[in-house]
């Protein structure tokens, strides 16, 4: 008769959640409708529903892990909401991560670097000049240098037209001829 109450006890321990002095938490996972807790020791068998961590699903995962998982034994997250880094996705990424997007472990931008920012954690500012920077800059100056000597050139044929004396030409044409030397 002893072990049939040890059996209905133990029964009513599973179905309703309550282990000695002890109640199951709300957030262990169910597995098939079976019980979702150890009897002897309260922890859940089936691990934690989402945003729980710890052997009784106690704890909450950081509200920075994306989609609110986080492993179930160290409640490190799989994964950070952009912008955040660390083994809780405590940390901001560095500023300059393309799409503020970084890596948990080493806080390296997944996606590069930002236009401006240069590095292997995308955090010193740098200016980054490329072929077609280089390439306009050089026909700019060719241009200006272009204009300047068709200016100068302008100017001193306009000098040069002032100071020349002007050319005249002498036609000579008389009424009077020259026969035998006389007029």
């Amino acid at each position: 008769m002893q072990l049939m109450l040890c059996c209905c006890s133990l029964w009513l321990i599973i179905v309703h959640g309550s282990v000695g002095n002890r109640t199951c938490s709300d957030h262990c996972r169910e597995y098939r409708k079976e019980h979702k807790c150890d009897p002897s020791k309260g922890e859940c068998i089936h691990g934690c529903n989402r945003g729980r961590w710890g052997l009784s699903c106690s704890k909450s995962c950081s509200n920075n892990c994306r989609n609110e998982t986080c492993n179930q034994q160290t409640g490190s997250c799989m994964g950070c909401k952009n912008g955040k880094t660390g083994r809780t996705c405590s940390i901001d990424c560095p500023r300059g991560c393309q799409d503020n997007i970084c890596a948990i472990k080493d806080q390296k931008c997944e996606n590069g670097c930002k236009t401006g920012y240069c590095g292997e954690r995308c955090a010193t500012p740098c200016f980054h000049v490329s072929v077609g920077l280089i390439t306009g800059a050089a026909l700019g100056c060719v241009l200006v240098l272009v204009v300047v000597l068709v200016l100068i050139w302008v100017v001193l044929r306009r000098s040069w037209r002032q100071h020349d004396p002007p050319q005249y030409s002498v036609v000579m044409t008389s009424p009077c001829t020259y026969q035998n030397g006389r007029i």
